[in-house]
């Protein structure tokens, strides 16, 4: 088994889903250690959090003197692991070319590659430039303690002339992605006997039509179109607004009516739309629903926001050129659908793409995650490739 396939392997024992957080000191121990075995001196930056649980993001930083530095992000936090799975999501299984595991595609199949080019290149001694690598937390949950925390609050030690985020595939170049607003709408009921409906109010008979006339707001969305194209594979052109009812959560037991519902959503913003606009719309739209159905809710939202970049800035004019020298194929730029730590970056100030090892469908989130064996091998090479080309 060669040296990335090693660290993926170790990675993907490890549980560390951004739920529980359980696995969280154990994995950035052993991404410090494994930086110290390639003699470099590691960081462990630790966000603070109201739970209380450590939040820990590890810096690592090859300085050879260069006048250049280039950033490559990825952050080691998963989804739960979930059921279904053929084989065990938390040890590394090789099936013909796809290795399969919880976070082999999303995001530890990328820290494996990070460090196995680092090690490349500190034996090659090519390196054009100086190299950090930030592998962070809480990327699947919003990033408030992971990559947002450091541009925000240590921008000094993760700068850089230019920063690739490899939370991504290879079948485009990032220059951008959705707004990620999460939202939870509170609807209060009229706690009662459900045998005697005419003592108490059941809030669902409303909340039914409600819900009805909410999911109608996804058309108002989808007629919002960016500038910018959307990934491969998308079935638009261009990014689109996006809006989905994802959750509801309503009663205590089959004969009491509920005492409050809940409805949970998911609303997607093109890169550069305007947020409060957006949002004070939508509140207003919600409104209305609520005087029409004679409920008595709130809403509250959650935002990850959207960046995108110019390509004619030159720094990002010739990162892109580069990427698809080294990579061999040239590859389109397009906006992500999804939110993505790019973001932080590009708030920083940081020109940043995303452009990484992930594979095409490889299931991430989803059951029998993977990523293709091939993918990782290329991975090393086009970071080791960019690092030495870099000027």
């Amino acid at each position: 088994m060669d040296y990335c396939t090693q660290l993926l392997s170790r990675l993907v024992s490890m549980d560390t889903d951004s739920e529980t957080k359980k696995g969280y000191g154990e994995c950035a121990n052993f991404i410090a250690e494994e930086a110290r075995k390639l003699r470099l001196k590691p960081k462990i930056v630790f966000a603070p959090a109201p739970d209380k649980k450590p939040r820990p993001n590890v810096l690592i930083e090859y300085s050879i003197g260069m006048d250049k530095t280039v950033v490559f992000a990825a952050h080691y936090d998963t989804v739960p692991a979930g059921k279904g799975w053929k084989t065990d999501p938390f040890k590394l299984t090789r099936k013909g070319g796809r290795l399969f595991g919880r976070g082999a595609s999303d995001n530890k199949g990328a820290i494996a590659v990070a460090l196995s080019a680092l090690k490349k290149l500190k034996q090659r001694g090519k390196s054009n430039v100086n190299v950090k690598l930030i592998f962070s937390c809480d990327e699947e949950v919003g990033s408030e303690f992971g990559l947002r925390y450091l541009c925000e609050k240590r921008k000094k030690e993760i700068d850089g002339d230019l920063a690739i985020v490899l939370d991504a595939g290879s079948r485009y170049i990032g220059i951008g992605c959705s707004a990620a607003v999460l939202g939870k709408i509170f609807i209060k009921g009229e706690q009662g006997h459900a045998g005697y409906p005419h003592k108490a109010r059941n809030v669902l008979n409303s909340v039914i039509p409600f819900l009805n006339d909410l999911k109608d707001y996804s058309k108002e969305r989808e007629k919002v179109l960016s500038k910018l194209d959307a990934q491969p594979g998308s079935p638009k052109k261009k990014v689109w607004g996006r809006f989905n009812i994802t959750m509801l959560n309503a009663g205590v037991k089959e004969n009491v009516f509920p005492p409050e519902a809940m409805v949970g959503f998911d609303l997607r913003l093109i890169p550069e739309e305007d947020e409060k606009k957006t949002l004070d719309s939508f509140k207003k739209f919600v409104g209305k629903l609520f005087k029409k159905h004679d409920l008595d809710g709130r809403v509250e939202l959650n935002s990850h926001g959207g960046y995108f970049v110019d390509e004619r800035e030159s720094k990002i004019k010739k990162a892109i050129s580069l990427i698809r020298k080294v990579s061999g194929k040239h590859v389109k730029t397009a906006a992500s659908l999804g939110g993505t730590d790019g973001t932080f970056f590009a708030r920083a100030g940081i020109p940043v793409l995303e452009f990484g090892p992930a594979s095409k469908n490889s299931n991430f989130h989803g059951t029998n995650e993977f990523i293709l064996a091939d993918d990782l091998r290329k991975g090393g090479e086009f970071i080791k490739k960019f690092c030495e080309n870099y000027a």
